[in-house]
C-alpha cells in the first residue's frame, strides 16, 4: 500500500502543452513595443498603434483551440488597405493566412502594422465626413450647437412650423430657407430668406431736364435739398417701405419663436429622461450579459469536465489524508473504513463522471481542453 505514504498532489491539473504554448505567444505579444491592451484575459488584446497620423487599434481575438487555429484579427476604425476587408478583418497577410501553431503572433502583428505603414490605409468616412465608427452610449447627448442663431435652447422640430418672412413684390426667387421636418439648416441668414434685390437705378431722372443749370449747381451745392431730392425717388420711397414692412415680419417671426420655447423645453426634458432611460436599460444589458457570459463559461463542457477532474484529485488526496492518519493512529479502525470509504468511492465516481463525460465528446468528434 505505498499510496499510504504518497506526496500530496496539486489541486489544480497541470497545464496541457496547448495551453503552455498559448501562455508563450500571449506573453510575446505583450512585450511589442506598442501599446497593448488586455481587453479579455487569454481571449481579446488590443494593439494601439499610429499610422500617417491616424489612430489604429488592431484587435486579436483568440479561439480556445490557439495557437492549433489561427488567430481572428481586425481593425477599428473602418479602413481601406488591401489586407482589409469590408468587416474590418485582416485577410491577405501571409503569416496569417499561414499561421500554425508554430507560428509567431508577435511577429504577425508587427508585419501588418509595418505594412500599415508603409502603405498607410485610409479612414472609411460616413455620410458626414467623419469616420465610421459608433458612438460610444456613454457619452451625454448634446444639443445642437447654436450657429448663427442667438439661443441658447437648440433646435428641435418645432422650428419646422416657424413662418418665414413674406417679402414684398419685386424681389427676386433668390436662395430660399431649407426647413424640413428635422429643423432648419444651418444657413447663415443672408442666405436663409429670399435674397432682396434693390431697386434699378435709372440712367437719367426726367425731372431733372427742365432744371437751368444754377438750378442745378444749388441742388449739388445744398446738401439739404440734395437729400430731400433723394428722399423723394421711387426707389427711396420703395426701400423705406420695405424696411418698415421686413421690420414688422421680424417682430412677428420673433414672438412667434419666443412663444415656442416653452414647447423647446419640454422636448429638450423629454431627450434628456429618454437617454437617462436608455443608460438605464444599456446597463442592464450589460450586466445581463456578463452573467449570461458567466454561466456559459460555468456550464461549458469542458469547464464541467475540469471541474469534475480536479473534485475527483482532492476526494483523493482526503482519502490518503485519512489514510495517513490511520496509519499514524489518530483513528480507530471502524472511522478510517467509514471516512475512507466514503472518500474513495466519491473520487471514482467522479472519475468515472469525467472519463464517461471524455468518451462522450470524443463519440460526438468533439475535443474539449482544460
Amino acid at each position: 500500500m505505498d499510496w499510504f505514504r504518497s506526496k500530496p498532489k496539486s489541486n489544480l491539473p497541470p497545464p496541457t502543452p496547448l495551453q503552455q504554448q498559448r501562455g508563450r505567444q500571449i506573453d510575446t505579444l505583450k512585450k511589442l513595443e506598442y501599446r497593448v491592451l488586455e481587453v479579455e484575459r487569454d481571449v481579446q488584446y488590443n494593439v494601439s498603434c499610429n499610422v500617417a497620423g491616424i489612430s489604429l487599434s488592431v484587435i486579436i481575438k483568440l479561439p480556445p483551440q490557439f495557437p492549433q487555429a489561427k488567430p481572428e484579427i481586425s481593425v477599428s476604425p473602418v479602413v481601406h488597405h488591401p489586407w482589409v476587408n469590408n468587416q474590418t478583418g485582416v485577410v491577405n497577410c501571409e503569416g496569417l493566412r499561414t499561421f500554425s501553431v508554430h507560428s509567431d503572433l508577435s511577429r504577425v502583428i508587427k508585419s501588418i502594422i509595418q505594412e500599415f505603414q508603409k502603405n498607410p490605409p485610409t479612414v472609411h468616412t460616413g455620410a458626414y465626413g467623419g469616420p465610421t465608427e459608433p458612438l460610444p452610449y456613454t457619452l451625454r447627448p448634446t444639443l445642437p450647437e447654436p450657429g448663427w442663431y442667438n439661443t441658447e435652447h437648440g433646435v428641435t422640430n418645432y422650428m419646422a412650423n416657424v413662418l418665414t418672412p413674406t417679402l414684398p413684390p419685386g424681389c427676386s426667387s433668390g436662395a430660399s430657407a431649407h426647413v424640413t421636418s428635422n429643423g432648419i439648416s444651418g444657413q447663415k441668414p443672408s442666405s436663409m430668406f429670399h435674397r432682396y434685390e434693390m431697386p434699378e437705378v435709372p440712367p437719367s431722372f426726367p425731372e431733372l431736364t427742365n432744371l437751368s443749370i444754377e438750378e442745378l449747381q444749388q441742388i449739388v451745392e445744398d446738401e439739404d435739398k440734395l437729400l430731400n431730392y433723394i428722399e423723394k425717388l421711387p426707389q427711396v420711397q420703395r426701400l423705406k417701405e420695405d424696411r418698415l414692412t421686413f421690420n414688422t415680419e421680424n417682430e412677428q417671426l420673433a414672438k412667434q419663436n419666443l412663444s415656442r420655447r416653452p414647447e423647446l423645453e419640454t422636448q429638450k426634458k423629454r431627450l434628456l429622461d429618454k437617454f437617462d432611460h436608455l443608460q438605464s436599460l444599456r446597463q442592464t444589458f450589460d450586466t445581463s450579459t456578463q452573467q449570461y457570459q458567466n454561466l456559459c463559461e460555468n456550464f461549458n463542457p469542458g469547464t464541467i469536465q475540469a471541474n469534475l477532474k480536479i473534485a475527483a484529485m482532492q476526494a483523493e488526496e482526503e482519502s490518503e489524508r485519512i489514510a495517513d492518519d490511520f496509519v499514524d493512529g489518530k483513528l480507530d479502525l471502524d472511522t478510517f473504513q467509514q471516512q475512507f470509504m466514503e472518500k474513495r468511492t466519491l473520487s471514482h465516481l467522479r472519475k468515472s463522471k469525467e472519463e464517461k463525460l471524455q468518451a462522450e465528446f470524443l463519440a460526438g468528434g468533439l475535443h474539449v481542453g482544460y
